[in-house]
């Protein structure tokens, strides 16, 4: 599909947010799952990263309200939502002619993940060790 970039720019940065959240709500579960599941498995807090998995997904079917109100899908949301969002923020953009556009979105949405990721990743570290300072 194409985009009209006659668009005025507020609406396409406004089509570009919600794109954005959407996507991150899409992701994000899986991420979740995946990255809870790692850490059970590294804790020996379960016997296979699978069998980590499997609990975490019937806690999503089973559960999804409890799922999508959890500490960890909300911080997984934190870290996507910007992601994406800066992303589709970045086609509409060209911040200077020296760089070219794909570069620079690049750039932006390295910069963009690698912020959140770190800064979710503290909250992580707090949380799993509060009398320790992450």
């Amino acid at each position: 599909m194409k985009i009209d970039k006659k668009q005025p720019k507020h609406k396409l940065l406004i089509a570009e947010t919600i794109s954005g959240i959407i996507t991150a709500f899409i992701v994000s579960p899986n991420n979740v799952v995946m990255d809870k599941s790692v850490m059970q498995y590294a804790n020996q807090a379960e016997s296979s990263i699978w069998t980590a998995a499997s609990k975490t997904y019937k806690t999503l079917f089973k559960s999804p309200l409890q799922f999508l109100k959890a500490f960890e899908f909300r911080w997984q949301l934190f870290v996507y939502f910007p992601t994406y969002t800066v992303g589709n923020f970045m086609d509409q953009f060209d911040l200077t002619p020296d760089v070219p556009q794909p570069i620079q979105k690049l750039i932006a949405v390295f910069l963009t993940n690698t912020l959140t990721s770190l800064i979710r990743d503290r909250i992580y570290t707090i949380r799993l060790n509060p009398h320790k300072k992450a």
